[in-house]
């Protein structure tokens, strides 16, 4: 029996071959100088809080807003708990808005 091998190198999870692109995309050389930016992601979604329709009908699905608008459910959703989305009222709606 006869040792059969690949006449490529295998790919990564991302379709490179080898690991050796992936590698330098995700873990830059130690002499490399990498800058951090911090930011707060609640603070961002915080200053955004109410335009999440206004956002959805610009640049994605107006059809959809329409809809959500027609039967009540354009609220502003402050959390989610399980498969519970609660509005700014602490009202608790069961979440099945994305299909």
């Amino acid at each position: 029996m006869s040792d059969v091998r690949a006449s490529h190198p295998p790919s990564d999870s991302f379709g490179a071959a080898g690991s050796e692109a992936a590698t330098d995309l995700r873990s830059p050389a130690k002499s490399e100088n990498v800058s951090v930016v911090a930011f707060d992601l609640k603070d961002i979604i915080a200053a955004r809080l109410g335009e999440n329709y206004q956002l959805h009908e610009r640049h994605l699905n107006r059809t959809l807003v329409a809809a959500q608008r027609v039967i009540g459910f354009d609220k502003v959703y402050a959390r989610a708990e399980g498969a519970y989305l609660y509005d700014m009222d602490n009202q608790p709606y069961l979440d099945f808005l994305s299909g």
